[in-house]
């Protein structure tokens, strides 16, 4: 059984949170994190035995909508849902005020940087630097002010306008 702290860390891969729509993670509270050949591997809650869906068990309806062999370990459902919330809404952001070279976006994306102590950071291999996941413009400002790189997520913007404006737009 995973706890908070080992959540906190765990890699996740994009590629597997795009495998699983992002309705059925968040009704079922199920976190893709990795996929090795063509199979996906999932951190579940520890309750899923009890979950079904049209009559039958959960993972094995999984298995045949997604067509893959799954493989899995649990956690408590509490402790999971806010995780699966943050991953998939990072999954999309962009990172914003990188170096120079990028000016506004970096290419990179916040689910690929390797995660450290705290579920809301990242570290960036590219530019060597911390990477804040932010959810709201205030949260990006406040970091912008001390030059920290960000990964956005706002709900006020549209998905293709997320990013930082220049220096000048921001006062």
């Amino acid at each position: 059984m995973l706890n908070v702290e080992q959540l906190k860390t765990l890699p996740v891969c994009g590629r597997a949170i795009h495998l699983l729509p992002e309705s059925i993670a968040r009704e079922n509270c199920i976190l893709p994190v990795a996929i090795n050949c063509s199979t996906l591997h999932l951190i579940v809650p520890a309750d899923y035995q009890s979950k079904d869906v049209a009559g039958q068990p959960l993972l094995e309806l999984l298995r045949f909508i997604l067509a893959r062999e799954l493989t899995f370990e649990l956690a408590y459902r509490v402790d999971l849902s806010s995780f699966v919330d943050l991953h998939y809404r990072a999954v999309y952001s962009t990172i914003a005020n990188c170096d120079h070279r990028f000016t506004i976006n970096c290419p990179g994306r916040w689910v690929d940087l390797p995660a450290t102590e705290n579920v809301r950071v990242r570290f960036c291999n590219v530019c060597r630097k911390d990477v804040h996941f932010c959810n709201t413009t205030d949260e990006v400002e406040s970091y912008f002010r001390l030059d920290h790189r960000v990964a956005i997520n706002d709900a006020d913007a549209e998905r293709e306008t997320l990013g930082l404006p220049y220096r000048d737009e921001m006062r």
